[in-house]
């Protein structure tokens, strides 16, 4: 699930939306999929790091508590 954050997150940032580049491989509505879908990933993490592990700042694997 990291691995795949980290790609999109990539892939997100490499593609600018600005500049319609000649050479894009990607058309214009996969860069905007990909944009949204690494947002969502972004949100779900830091809402889960918010709920479950913010004081403490990591979640303890078997209390499950920050």
């Amino acid at each position: 699930m990291a691995y795949r954050v980290l790609l999109v997150l990539i892939l997100a940032i490499c593609v600018s939306t600005e500049e319609e580049a000649s050479t894009s491989r990607m058309s214009r509505p996969e860069r905007l999929s990909l944009r949204e879908e690494a947002r969502q990933m972004f949100y779900h993490a830091y809402n889960a790091y918010m709920d479950n592990a913010y004081p403490a700042d990591e979640l303890m694997p078997l209390s499950c508590k920050g």
